[in-house]
């Protein structure tokens, strides 16, 4: 599978879950509507809605959901972004969500707040019943994560998005991490909302990700630039943000789906993570939680600087694998794509035995 990527050889890659890896196949594809739109710029936007609704018909397949919901958008925080920033809030309103949402849409939930008055509460746990113990009468929208990025959990996002409904709140879900990792049913999973990347796990190019809406709300969401497009009664044109921009990485989804289709490996993958956790077990660094049904996961580090460790892998030991703290926790995240061997992962281990050995030594 390595012959696949683009992948440098001489580099363990186990952080796909940060931007994904773009196959070979893939990445023609994207050359080559790269190469048209420089050919007739103007007979490649003349044509370009044509172009978008195929991706769009090909994305609703794959996901489960219908063509007239899908609006295409550069990544899945400008989508939460068009969100938020749509919503009809102000003081005494509260936004609920949870303490594993990724640090950007965190950052996006207190500008709104700041913007309007509105206070974001913060659920503990990860059991729908835990989380929703957070919702009041004042509460307008719940945002949660399908699967987290800090954490690496999948969330009960199905049964909170039941419960949200039945209060009449709107719920929003981060699918960052879902599409190409997930078997996805957007249209049974009944999220009001719910916004995923497919540069990440379905492998497409950079900046291309998607905005998908229940009927009922797609008039309540304000695109985040009004140009071409707002104001016409369909909702894709309205948000898909017509302009000057390389539409390549979009165009390219369908091939993307293609190949994670036939080569995504997905419960190859899993099981590799399962042989993961047993050697990272045995080499004294614990997973972070029990075993999820998706492809990346988060183990326990010794007390350190998160960022000097990152940096350490990458500058001694040739490996990419992101660490960070959770709640003051450090810990390494390790993202099984199908080019991922046992050996990266056995690479990784003796790599932070070597850092941690070295550490206390010199304590």
């Amino acid at each position: 599978m390595t012959d696949l990527f683009l992948l440098d050889p001489d580099l363990t890659h186990l952080n796909h879950g940060a931007f994904g890896a773009c196959p070979r196949p893939v990445f023609d594809v994207y050359q080559r509507w790269q190469r048209e739109l420089e050919r007739s710029p103007s007979g490649m936007f003349d044509r370009l809605d044509d172009e978008l609704a195929v991706v769009r018909r090909a994305l609703a397949a794959y996901l489960g959901a219908q063509p007239e919901g899908i609006a295409l958008v550069l990544n899945a925080t400008v989508a939460l972004n068009t969100v938020l920033r749509s919503l009809r809030i102000g003081p005494g309103d509260e936004l609920l969500t949870t303490e594993h949402e990724y640090g950007a849409i965190r950052n996006a939930l207190s500008f709104v707040a700041g913007r309007t008055g509105a206070r974001v509460v913060v659920a503990r746990g990860t059991t729908a019943e835990e989380i929703w113990a957070g919702a009041t009468a004042r509460t307008r929208a719940l945002v949660v994560s399908h699967i987290s990025s800090p954490t690496a959990l999948l969330l009960p996002v199905e049964r909170l998005c039941a419960l949200a409904r039945d209060a009449g709140v709107l719920s929003v879900v981060d699918g960052a991490h879902g599409p190409g990792q997930l078997d996805l049913d957007l249209d049974a999973l009944g999220a009001d909302v719910y916004v995923g990347n497919c540069h990440k796990w379905l492998c497409a190019p950079k900046a291309a990700a998607f905005l998908h809406t229940r009927r009922e709300v797609r008039p309540l969401l304000d695109p985040l630039a009004a140009g071409w497009g707002w104001g016409e009664t369909a909702y894709e044109p309205s948000q898909d943000w017509r302009s000057a921009r390389d539409p390549s990485a979009y165009l390219s989804v369908p091939a993307a789906i293609d190949f994670v289709t036939a080569h995504g490996r997905q419960a190859e993958c899993r099981d590799l993570l399962r042989g993961a956790r047993t050697l990272m077990a045995d080499a004294g660094f614990a997973p972070f939680a029990d075993e999820q049904p998706i492809q990346m996961a988060y183990f326990l580090l010794p007390a350190c600087d998160p960022a000097a460790v990152t940096r350490l892998l990458r500058s001694e030991f040739a490996i990419d694998a992101p660490v960070r703290a959770w709640n003051t926790q450090p810990m390494v995240r390790i993202s099984i794509a199908p080019y991922v061997r046992l050996d990266d992962i056995q690479r990784l281990a003796e790599a932070l035995t070597t850092i941690f050995s070295t550490v206390r030594a010199s304590r």
